[in-house]
């Protein structure tokens, strides 16, 4: 091979170098931008992964405590009128129980008991309406809807 070729050769390389290197610049933003967009996917589902771990976990917790204990024994003793709602189904076997919980006549620190003892039930049970309207110094009529959750296919 002469010199005349091997400069030909060589500028034959040289122009397919530039030729890739032209593409691959071309291409190289798309790529770039197809990557954000991936690692912006990856961060959304480590969120979600995070996210249903604590809900997994926390189910899992709940699960284990059995069902929630009937509202009436957590009463221990005190004095009110209890009536049972309609359970309403949550999600993948979930339920909502909620009861009616009135005591016509209660020192108020004894209605404070109650809900601190409800609240410490293990599933717990929690006020979601109150309704006072008193009485004599202290005392008074308490109202109130307690609710917790039920595993209905462990």
């Amino acid at each position: 091979m002469n010199s005349a070729s091997r400069y030909i050769f060589l500028g034959i390389v040289a122009m397919a170098a530039l030729g890739l290197t032209l593409h691959n610049v071309k291409n190289a933003g798309g790529a770039t931008l197809r990557i954000k967009r991936k690692m912006a996917d990856l961060e959304r589902v480590e969120t979600l992964q995070a996210r249903n771990e604590q809900i997994f976990s926390a189910m899992k917790i709940l699960g284990d405590a059995g069902p929630p204990r009937p509202i009436e024994q957590v009463l221990a003793g005190r004095t009110a009128e209890v009536h049972p709602r309609k359970d309403l189904p949550l999600i993948e076997g979930w339920s909502l129980k909620a009861a009616d919980v009135i005591f016509n006549e209660i020192a108020l620190s004894d209605a404070a008991g109650f809900i601190a003892d409800a609240e410490n039930a293990r599933p717990p049970w929690r006020v979601a309406e109150c309704a006072i309207t008193p009485a004599a110094a202290g005392f008074g009529r308490v109202a109130l809807v307690m609710q917790s959750v039920e595993m209905k296919n462990p």
